[in-house]
């Protein structure tokens, strides 16, 4: 076990796709678009991303005392280290970023020729790869639209989060409407196809990494924006489960290559609606 997660953190070391200020060289864009054109998949993933769960809150609290150890002493600091190693969800979302970046899936802007379907893909298949995760579900559900109204719609979209205490659903909800702006900001003719991504990080006892995606058509729909008029849509979802117990024995060497924050990841993973207009088809 020790090998294969040694192995996976050289493998996804940040210093091998980044220069400074976290820009890909040249070498590993080169890579990452040779993976997307064997994909040949040219789709917009936008993405939005929540924490959930009862212990949300006190995940949030620990993170930050790390976050606040980790710049006044550094990485390898003891201080630092003994906080890190129970800063579970600030581990678990390293890792993820760890994936993301090697994926080169930056979904922040969709100007960004990094924020497509091909990317989004790798991540999964990097992500899923970490020994500290391990597979608890992967389906596809086939969603029908019974009404016109696509907030009913967005509704059973977050009802697909199975896991998720009801009183977490808004959160989810508010982001499948932001990727239906941020997607529809980017439309250059009548009609564009989108690969929503919504991801959660549920914390109750254990933390669960919830990564849906679905495939959506949107079209310019007179007076209401743009709209979509597709009847039903197949929802993919895979969760993760973090191996919290082993977090402590691999802290250091995780943080010895890189360390992520809770705010890093929520941003890291939200496509920005800065500049566009909410969408007056979907209400609230």
């Amino acid at each position: 076990m020790a090998d294969q997660v040694l192995s996976w953190l050289t493998l996804h070391d940040p210093a091998l796709f980044s220069g400074p200020h976290g820009i890909h060289t040249p070498q590993a864009r080169d890579a990452l678009q040779m993976v997307a054109a064997a994909n040949g998949s040219t789709e917009k993933a936008p993405s939005q991303a929540a924490l959930t769960g009862a212990g949300a809150s006190a995940a949030i609290a620990k993170d930050k005392q790390a976050q606040a150890l980790l710049k006044a002493k550094g990485p390898s600091d003891p201080a630092f280290l003994d906080v890190w190693g129970s800063d579970l969800v600030g581990g678990a979302m390293t890792l993820s970023e760890m994936a993301r970046n090697a994926a080169g899936y930056q979904p922040q802007t969709l100007s960004n020729d990094s924020a497509s379907a091909s990317a989004y893909q790798e991540y999964l298949r990097r992500i899923g790869s970490c020994p500290l995760f391990v597979l608890k579900m992967s389906d596809r559900l086939t969603i029908t639209k019974k009404t016109s109204d696509w907030n009913t719609l967005i509704d059973s979209i977050a009802d697909t989060f199975s896991g998720i205490a009801n009183e977490d659903k808004n959160s989810i909800v508010s982001g499948l409407k932001q990727l239906a702006q941020a997607a529809s900001s980017t439309m250059e003719t009548t009609e564009t196809e989108n690969v929503f991504v919504q991801n959660a990080v549920n914390v109750d006892g254990v933390i669960s990494f919830y990564l849906y995606n679905s495939t959506v058509s949107f079209y310019e729909k007179q007076g209401k924006g743009y709209d979509t008029k597709q009847s039903s849509y197949d929802v993919t979802r895979l969760r993760l489960e973090f191996q919290s117990n082993l977090w402590p024995k691999y802290a250091a060497s995780v943080a010895a290559k890189f360390t992520s924050s809770i705010d890093d990841w929520l941003n890291g993973n939200a496509t920005s609606t800065d500049g566009t207009k909410p969408i007056p088809a979907l209400n609230g």
